[in-house]
């Protein structure tokens, strides 16, 4: 009994196997492909539009410096493009300086300051 009960389990689990492999295994390759064929022209998008980065700056410094620029706020993000733009003036980088000492933390500025000395200068 115990012989036909373990060759029965064994069908059975054979059975799930092909099923998974058979059907859906290529329905996880055909989403994939479909997911792929919707995705590679984004990709191309944002390829030609981001500059790529240099080897200097990881994608982990990036992401790093993703929560110090959320704590600027919109204002200070604001600031920050307007003061970019036209060249930067004594007065403009002292309200820089005056908003990063304001909204970040001593340990969150050496940190920007780690992240900005990595980018190449032109």
């Amino acid at each position: 009994m115990l012989k036909i009960l373990v060759v029965v389990v064994l069908l059975v689990l054979a059975l799930v196997a092909a099923g998974v492999y058979f059907i859906l295994w290529p329905l996880a390759l055909q989403a994939l492909a479909a997911l792929t064929a919707v995705l590679q022209p984004a990709i191309e998008n944002i390829r030609e539009a981001v500059p790529a980065l240099p080897p200097e700056i990881s994608i982990n410094d990036l992401l790093a410096a993703v929560p110090l620029l959320g704590q600027l706020g919109t204002e200070g993000l604001t600031l920050l493009t307007e003061v970019a733009e036209g060249g930067i003036t004594p007065e403009e980088a002292q309200r820089v300086l005056d908003l990063l000492r304001q909204k970040l933390s001593a340990e969150e500025l050496a940190q920007l300051k780690s992240l900005l000395n990595a980018v190449p200068q032109p």
